[in-house]
């Protein structure tokens, strides 16, 4: 990358390879020998300038001059300039050419003149004014206009065609719109028809699944829906490494951790839902086969005497990373079930 400075002399902007920083170039616009500053753009001055006495160049042209001062001293340019030849290789100068005065204008007096008609002295105006006078342009006699007449304009022939062919053309392009829909109300009814009936008729496609209810008993024995409960089927074998972690599966995570979580239980070839306001639950398996169904409570405790069994240990492990952290002290309900193709098991459970 080049570096960028200015002359010192002209304040040219230069750029120059920094291989040259540090030192001495001639500026291309004004021709001073400037030196090329650092990177950091400190210049360091010029060294003063010495002669070199063995230089053969100096030494021929202190020579020239000495035989210039010894030379005769050559006559001065003639003043005439017919003397000076057209085979010149100097241009001479000339003699300033001579003002040249024009002649002042003369200011005529009147004069006064006979009349030959009436023999009575008439006097002449001043030249200059009649001159002006009579190079004036004379203006032609303007005529009269003619007194303006109030006509009543009669609407063309190509206008009155025009508001005569409109409306019977309009008329004409409604009668043909009309006679077609007319043409096409039948069959546009017909065809309508057997299509709302086969949509209403419809039989729905047959899905695999499960739905259910969930409750819970209060402290007065009072059964209530357990809302924010989660169900999770997941098949009973699974070979990936793929686990859920906790987030998303505890009550106390945002509506939005859980929507994602419960989305990734479709990776294992399940599916996981939450009760609604009622404790209801819904749940679309992609195939039947043997699942694994787990029921989390949101209100439900389990009691702290009851731990996890290693049977149980080892169904949650199959897909939770951490079953401690995600259970906590929620009541737990695991189930193994086969759904069947095209069929909608019910699993109700009360906490």
């Amino acid at each position: 990358m080049p570096i960028k400075f200015r002359c010192s002399y002209c304040r040219q902007f230069l750029g120059i390879s920094r291989n040259r920083v540090g030192g001495i170039v001639d500026c291309p616009t004004c021709g001073r020998s400037i030196r090329v500053p650092g990177l950091d753009g400190v210049a360091a001055p010029l060294p003063s300038p010495e002669l070199d006495r063995d230089d053969a160049h100096l030494a021929r042209a202190l020579a020239e001059l000495a035989a210039l001062a010894d030379a005769p001293a050559v006559r001065p340019v003639m003043e005439a300039i017919d003397d000076v030849s057209e085979e010149a290789e100097i241009p001479q100068p000339l003699p300033e050419p001579e003002p040249v005065e024009l002649p002042m204008p003369v200011r005529m007096s009147p004069v006064s003149v006979i009349d030959p008609v009436g023999n009575t002295a008439v006097e002449m105006v001043d030249s200059r004014a009649a001159l002006e006078e009579l190079l004036q342009p004379i203006a032609p006699p303007r005529e009269m206009e003619p007194p303006l007449r109030i006509v009543e304009r009669l609407p063309s022939t190509s206008l009155l065609l025009f508001m005569v062919i409109i409306p019977i053309v309009t008329l004409l392009m409604g009668l043909i719109v009309g006679w077609l829909v007319r043409g096409q109300i039948l069959p546009t009814t017909l065809s309508v028809i057997p299509e709302q009936n086969r949509i209403e008729n419809a039989v729905p496609e047959p899905v695999t699944g499960l739905e259910g209810r969930i409750t819970y008993h209060t402290a007065d024995g009072e059964t209530r829906p357990d809302v924010g409960a989660i169900v999770i089927a997941v098949p009973e074998t699974w070979a990936g490494q793929l686990r859920l972690a906790p987030l998303g599966l505890r009550p106390g995570d945002s509506e939005a951790d859980q929507a994602a979580a419960l989305k990734m239980a479709a990776a294992f070839g399940g599916s996981a839902a939450r009760t609604d306001d009622t404790g209801r639950y819904q749940l679309t398996l992609p195939q039947p086969g043997r699942y694994t169904i787990v029921t989390m409570a949101r209100f439900a405790e389990r009691p702290a005497d009851a731990p996890f069994s290693d049977e149980n240990l080892t169904q949650l492990r199959s897909f939770l990373t951490d079953p401690a952290a995600t259970i906590g002290q929620r009541a737990l309900q695991i189930d193994l079930l086969t759904i069947s193709a095209d069929q909608i098991v019910p699993v109700d459970h009360a906490f």
